[in-house]
């Protein structure tokens, strides 16, 4: 057991309670707010990374079969960052209102 693990282990202790007195000093009594916030961002973000990816790959292999040619990589990736780019308003107020019903009925 070394320092640098004794140090860690501190460090991850002292984590919470550094959080809490945040909390406290700063009046962040909305927290849920921020939880809320990242569930829904990192939702988005996964949705969006494999619409992203499978976009790609999809609109290369159909380019791939109307042209004849297997390397066409900038067309795809063009095409798919404008479908994501449509798709991002919608995705957040669709992910947006799950959020809010699962987690906050009162809403």
């Amino acid at each position: 057991m070394g320092a640098s693990f004794l140090g860690s282990v501190v460090w991850l202790s002292a984590m919470p309670v550094a959080v809490g007195i945040t909390v406290l000093r700063y009046r962040l009594y909305e927290i849920d707010r921020i939880i809320n916030r990242t569930f829904v961002y990192g939702t988005l973000t996964a949705i969006l990374a494999l619409v992203y990816f499978g976009g790609v790959a999809a609109t290369q292999a159909v380019i791939g079969r109307l042209t004849g040619q297997d390397d066409l990589p900038q067309l795809a990736i063009v095409a798919s960052t404008l479908l994501i780019a449509a798709l991002f308003s919608l995705l957040r107020r669709r992910v947006q209102g799950f959020e809010d019903k699962r987690f906050y009925r009162s809403k």
